[in-house]
Formats: structure tokens, sequence, C-alpha cells
């Protein structure tokens, strides 16, 4: 996750990593941003249903910059 400081300079504020990632899962492909929330795809996870099905991971920003995975979100079917 990057910032932007006062003087307008990005620097890297968090990393965000899957907490049950694994090679070949393609975490990051997909993100989406919104406030101090954000969703990662991953989309050939196999830990739902072992062929790929794909999963997002929900993170959640604080005020003093950490974020912090809340959910793992995966289909039902």
């Amino acid at each position: 996750m990057f910032e932007r400081n006062a003087s307008g300079s990005w620097t890297e504020a968090a990393k965000l990593v899957a907490s049950d990632r694994s090679t070949g899962d393609v975490f990051g492909t997909v993100v989406a941003l919104s406030g101090d929330r954000a969703i990662v795809g991953a989309p050939r996870d196999t830990t739902a249903y072992g062929m790929g099905a794909g999963s997002a991971y929900l993170y959640e920003g604080d005020a003093s910059g950490s974020w912090t995975e809340v959910a793992k979100l995966i289909a039902s079917d």
C-alpha cells in the first residue's frame, strides 16, 4: 500500500499479503480501494475448492497507517 505525503511524494506504507498465501494464487492481480478498505483478488487460489476457484481478501486500514486482513471471501459454490 502506498500513500502520498504532504510534499506529494509516494512512500510504501504497508505490504499486503494473504494470510494463507501460496505460490500460484496470483494475489494482487485485481485490487479495489475505497476509503480505508482494500479488496485484493487471488484468482487462482485453490484453498476453497481445490480447482483454482479464486478468492478475495478484505483489508482495513486504521488511523496509524496499519492494514489488517479482516476477511477472506470465497464463493459458496
